[in-house]
């Protein structure tokens, strides 16, 4: 899987002063064994004098299909010199649902929740029969709290959704949210109805007390009416506007908000010429720079 971050240039960006930054790769960890391999590797970082980074990732089984074992976390408190060895955690492991599958979190990404002071991880539910993934099965929100002491994950839980049936398979897989300065949390999602297929993508506005998510309002529902139709959708603010990247199987897509609930008609990414960026079913998320 190939992910694409974006760059985005409007007349705010023109007015700052260039930004200097330098891009540095490292190897923190390799697993690959021929059976399964690492994923999802995504950062989150305790703010302090010196940072603390927590890392997660997962196993994944590369004869299936999305099928995913315990989250796993890595750490430097030195801003990277040295990394903690992965470290399993059962609290993020699969578990036995109640319609009798093997469920677990997986497309998580961590993020400093400042309001509430902790470190708040979010994704959603898989679910599998065996070694493959269940048909049809109910996708839910998940999420799981960072204790940076105890260097421990709290038991992954999921957000309560509206019984409206539109909710039916919805989640925050490889998403990107945005923080309000109140602490409000605006967490992309997407949702499909039962017994279809094609999805749409929202954004929910979410209030969290620092142990559980709840859900308060959603704005509207996207979608393009080709093959799955609209997920993996990232958000970010810059600038006073929310910006909002979507995958489809096709294409690439962007739109963008006064309010980060209500959007604009999403349009395919494009280069400045106006030729389409090339995308391919390819996740897209956001580095926001000063």
């Amino acid at each position: 899987m190939f992910l694409v971050f974006g760059l985005l240039a409007n007349s705010c960006i023109a007015q700052q002063n260039s930004v200097s930054y330098d891009l540095e790769l490292s190897t923190i960890s390799s697993g690959y064994d021929g059976t399964t391999c690492w994923v999802h590797p995504r950062l989150g970082t305790i703010p302090g004098e010196t940072p603390k980074v927590v890392l997660t990732m997962q196993k994944l089984l590369l004869k299936g299909s999305d099928v995913f074992y315990a989250l796993n976390e890595m750490r430097t408190d030195d801003l990277g010199k040295t990394w903690s060895e992965p470290t399993e955690h059962e609290t993020l492991a699969r578990r036995k649902s109640q319609a009798g599958l093997i469920s677990v979190i997986c497309d998580f990404t961590p993020k400093w929740h400042a309001a509430s002071g902790k470190l708040l991880g979010t994704g959603h539910v898989a679910s599998y029969e065996g070694d493959h993934l269940a048909k049809n099965y109910e996708r839910y929100t998940a999420y799981s709290v960072y204790d940076p002491e105890e260097r421990s994950w709290a038991l992954w839980k999921t957000v309560d959704m509206p019984n409206d049936g539109q909710f039916y398979s919805s989640g925050a897989g490889c998403t990107q949210r945005v923080d309000l300065p109140g602490g409000d949390i605006l967490l992309p999602i997407y949702t499909r109805v039962k017994e279809t297929t094609q999805f749409t993508t929202t954004v929910m506005r979410c209030r969290f007390d620092g142990e559980t998510l709840r859900y308060v309002e959603h704005g509207n529902m996207m979608t393009v009416d080709v093959k799955r139709g609209m997920v993996e959708p990232s958000l970010t603010q810059f600038c006073g506007r929310f910006f909002l990247t979507i995958r489809n199987d096709e294409a690439g897509y962007i739109t963008s908000s006064d309010d980060g609930l209500h959007f604009e008609t999403p349009k395919k990414w494009t280069f400045d010429d106006g030729s389409e960026l090339g995308s391919y079913n390819t996740q897209q998320h956001w580095v926001t720079h000063s």
